[in-house]
């Protein structure tokens, strides 16, 4: 019943009808302050926008995000486990939480440290290669959470191989999406250790929120109705055919071989020269492109052209403390059609201008204030705003820059990094570009009934990656791609 806004619905009409328009908009903002105020103290906290949508998603999809960190030994479990309690556990009020819906409002409740430390574990499981930490994970991640608990769970294995620990994450994606998780990380070493992120996030100055005030709700509307439009063309919609009933369960895919990062930005910077206006992120759509196009022709479907496709735009600078961390997900999602194209040159420019299309910082802070609604409506009606964005998506791409600079976990070197993603909605396919020091990694995550082969598209990046090393890299001649 509380779904429907039975309690949304008395308290506007209880505003608008005993004080009028005016002063009721004003008695809505003083009592939802309150009323923060209020359940804060008794540790509640309403969620967020994008914690809501992603818990808001379609009954049955696992929604958990998973992963793995190789780490130099010595540290033992005990160290891991109470250097994370006291810097995290016990600061960051989420760690500690799990969802409650009350009067059709979610939040999270704050369930005490000590709930939080058992969320922290030692792996009992042998496992001795990458392969091992990824089915292990996967695994894991294809089974619902306990809502009961904290939505996340840290497990500690101390002796990976001879060199290295190993520790593996899996959470909700509601308790944190990537920004978020970067976040935490961030803080979790003295200061000289704290990780560094590559990625510089834009600002909004003063003049981009006064636009937004004036044109704000049209540009919104406009967002919409475009991204309703965006749907995968009839070949290549053929991505959705299953081998059976869709489970919405994950596999796991991962490169079998890390690519030198350092060579593909001298491929980046040598290919694309003559041309400024092509960013690394435009680079590797392009791959990204190309590769569906040979996928697409290897299973025998040769006239697919666009896939409509889904990129996560974070817009936060990490923290300088872990005071000032946030776990909360507030990454701006951006919807566009990826062209598919056979010619590299053609695919990087084709992308660039479809992924352009629609961003810019006024599409972002649009969406970013559009979805700040979202908590203050009713469940139908949040879900029903949700799916006009993330509904009719076919493909999810992120490219991930960890850092250039080595991690720390307890103050010991973090050698490798490997995030994975359980497919949410309709998607079948989540396609993931991760670059750690000077290692390029790609992985991919996609509906464990998909006929097409996921491992053959990694292969494919892999090929073309290899190709553009060996005639743009270091030891290569080549040097092109004109300006448009």
């Amino acid at each position: 019943m509380w779904k429907y806004g039975i309690f949304h619905f008395a308290i506007l009409f209880s505003a608008f009808w005993l004080f009028g328009w005016l002063y009721g908009v004003i008695v809505l903002i003083v009592f939802v302050n309150v009323a923060d105020y209020l359940l804060s103290l008794f540790g509640y906290t309403r969620l967020n926008y994008g914690d809501l949508m992603i818990f808001l998603e379609k009954p049955g999809t696992k929604n958990n995000l998973a992963g793995y960190f190789t780490i130099e030994k010595p540290i033992d479990f005990e160290t891991f486990k109470e250097k994370m309690y006291e810097d995290a556990v016990k600061k960051l009020m989420k760690m500690r939480s799990r969802v409650v819906n009350k009067f059709g409002i979610y939040m999270w409740q704050d369930l005490g440290d000590e709930v939080g430390r058992k969320q922290l574990k030692k792996c009992q499981a042998k496992l001795s290669t990458e392969d091992d930490l990824r089915n292990y994970i996967q695994k894991k991640s294809n089974r619902k959470m306990d809502y009961s608990k904290p939505l996340w769970e840290f497990e500690f294995l101390e002796d990976f191989n001879d060199k290295e620990s190993a520790l593996l994450v899996q959470f909700h994606h509601a308790f944190a999406d990537g920004g978020a998780f970067l976040s935490l990380w961030s803080c979790l070493n003295d200061e000289d250790k704290r990780c560094k992120i590559d990625k510089k996030f834009p600002k909004f100055n003063i003049l981009v929120h006064i636009f937004f005030l004036f044109f704000g709700p049209l540009y919104c509307l406009y967002i919409v109705i475009i991204y309703t439009s965006y749907k995968t063309d009839g070949e290549a919609a053929k991505i959705r055919e299953l081998t059976g009933e869709d489970t919405r369960g994950t596999k796991f895919f991962a490169s079998n071989e890390r690519l030198s990062f350092p060579e593909l930005k001298v491929c980046y910077k040598r290919k694309c020269t003559g041309n400024t206006k092509i960013t690394f992120n435009d680079y590797v759509l392009g791959v990204v492109s190309k590769s569906l196009d040979k996928w697409y022709k290897e299973h025998g479907i040769t006239g697919a052209k666009s896939i409509s496709t889904f990129v996560s735009v974070n817009t936060r600078p990490l923290p300088k403390s872990m005071e000032e961390a946030t776990l909360f997900n507030e990454s701006v999602g951006m919807k566009f059609m990826l062209p598919m194209r056979e010619d590299f040159d053609t695919a990087i420019k084709d992308a660039k201008t479809s992924f352009r299309k629609n961003l810019g910082m006024t599409a972002i802070l649009s969406l970013n204030k559009f979805a700040l609604t979202f908590p203050y409506l009713p469940e139908f009606a949040t879900r029903l705003l949700g799916g006009l964005v993330f509904d009719d998506v076919d493909l999810v791409f992120s490219n991930v820059p960890f850092s250039t600079d080595p991690w720390y976990v307890c103050s010991k070197k973090v050698n490798r990094i490997a995030a994975f993603s359980n497919v949410y909605y309709n998607w079948k396919v989540f396609f993931v570009v991760t670059t750690y020091r000077d290692e390029l990694m790609i992985t991919a995550m996609a509906n464990d009934k998909l006929k097409m082969n996921t491992q053959k598209l990694i292969q494919a990046a892999i090929d073309i990656l290899k190709t553009e090393i060996q005639e743009y890299g270091t030891k290569g001649t080549k040097v092109h791609l004109k300006q448009d």
